[in-house]
């Protein structure tokens, strides 16, 4: 299945919670442990059943229109050779230099008080503190390619930022609810405008409108879209499918810092060290950041 931030978090607590118990039986004689049990949404009729005039791709700017090959539908094409093709659609049109292969892993903490001037630094209208971090690892990703000179732009050229919105408060979602209840949105901003000093807030308030443009409108005129393709693969996240790339993409997969604190048994050590998705991207091939919300 397809899981998003909240969904991935509350399955590992899960699993954890039966790892713990399966130690427990084996090391006791006091029979089986009795795991206290609740019960996880899986209704997701609420999805259904609206129609809504915004059904067509135009609509939704983080999806572009993919017209499967024979080869694709015949089942000879893997999903990273299609991926692959739609990029020559969705991807910079940015003079790169060849990717490296390289895996580099960094892992930064961020204080409560550095969140706070964050944020103060960010902003020039309402936003979140969350907002400020996107714009950060955002505007942060393209100084570097700049500096770097991976990334040979002009002023006028847009970057794009990718990002994912929780529909749970739009649809009226139970909290429990398994799944991937995510939609797609963008918003661009020229190079010169991002790395201009003010370069932060701007992105910032960038994200802030694109989230703020969703409702439960759009996301119904989302779902109607897929309903109506008679082939799934027609559309597309036009997203980036390579690692070096002016736009960038944020990812649903961020996780709770109380699973830092659950208890596995003796055998895993009681405690995780790193929880981290084991790819980098959709396919392992474009920069990414796993976020460790509070």
């Amino acid at each position: 299945m397809v899981a998003d931030g909240p969904a991935i978090s509350t399955i590992v607590g899960l699993l954890a919670n039966h790892c713990r118990a399966a130690q427990q039986r084996i090391s006791t004689e006091d029979g089986d442990i009795v795991l206290k049990t609740s019960p996880l949404g899986l209704d997701r009729s609420c999805y259904t059943g609206h129609r809504s005039r915004r059904n067509r791709v135009e609509d939704h700017p983080a999806y572009i229109k993919s017209a499967p090959s024979l080869a694709d539908m015949a089942g000879k094409k893997s999903d990273l050779d299609g991926r692959s093709k739609m990029s020559d659609q969705s991807s910079s049109t940015v003079p790169t230099k060849p990717a490296s292969h390289d895996i580099v892993i960094k892992v930064y903490r961020i204080t409560e008080k550095g969140l706070q001037d964050l944020k103060a630094a960010a902003t020039i209208t309402r936003i979140s503190t969350h907002d400020a971090l996107c714009a950060l690892l955002w505007r942060g990703i393209i100084v570097n390619q700049v500096a770097s000179k991976v990334l040979d732009f002009a002023g006028e050229d847009d970057s794009t930022c990718f990002i994912p919105v929780n529909t749970r408060r739009h649809m009226d979602l139970d909290e429990a609810f398994i799944g991937n209840a995510v939609y797609q949105t963008r918003c661009s901003i020229t190079f010169g405008q991002l790395l201009a000093a003010n370069g932060l807030s701007v992105a910032a308030a960038r994200i802030r409108n694109a989230i703020n443009a969703i409702d439960a409108d759009v996301v119904a005129g989302n779902v109607n879209m897929f309903e109506d393709l008679s082939d799934l693969r027609m559309v597309a996240w036009a997203g980036p499918t390579h690692i070096q790339t002016k736009d960038v993409a944020c990812s649903s997969f961020c996780h709770n810092e109380a699973l830092y604190t659950l208890d596995w048994g003796p055998a895993f050590g009681h405690k995780v060290v790193r929880i981290r998705p084991s790819e980098l991207g959709f396919t392992g091939g474009w920069q990414g950041t796993h976020n460790v919300l509070p």
